[in-house]
């Protein structure tokens, strides 16, 4: 797998629609902040979206949301034995996390299908999966 950077951008036909009612056919997720604090083993990334790749200098069209990660509040992917399939994501810890991510001057950078499997499918975004509107840019 090439190493992709994570932002995600609108599937097509199906426009972000912000507090204020407006539709945004290119609306983008984009990681703003990564708060490591290597000593309490905590990591925060907060992604903000926007109106379109093009518009990082202007106003955001919507706060986001934070994924936060420490060595408590964690979680097992759970897996079905017959099928393999993900019955339900869990949520990674801090050092795990840092296995899925590799953190760069321009932001994070997604190391395995298995990163980005996790991110889509099982972060949620106004009340639903990010896989459902979102998809990763390239």
């Amino acid at each position: 797998m090439e190493n992709k950077r994570l932002q995600l951008k609108r599937k097509q036909n199906t426009p972000f629609i912000s507090d204020t009612g407006s539709l945004h056919n290119d609306a983008v997720l984009i990681v703003s902040s990564i708060d490591n604090q290597i000593i309490d083993k905590r990591l925060n990334i907060r992604f903000i979206a926007f109106n379109s790749i093009n518009d990082l200098a202007k106003k955001p069209i919507d706060p986001g949301f934070v994924l936060a990660f420490d060595m408590i509040d964690t979680s097992d992917t759970i897996i079905h034995p017959d099928t393999k399939e993900v019955v339900k994501w869990g949520k990674p810890s801090y050092t795990d996390v840092l296995a899925l991510f590799n953190i760069v001057d321009n932001g994070i950078i997604l190391t395995s299908e298995q990163a980005e499997s996790w991110l889509l499918n099982g972060v949620e975004f106004k009340n639903e999966a990010l896989n459902k509107e979102w998809e990763l840019m390239f």
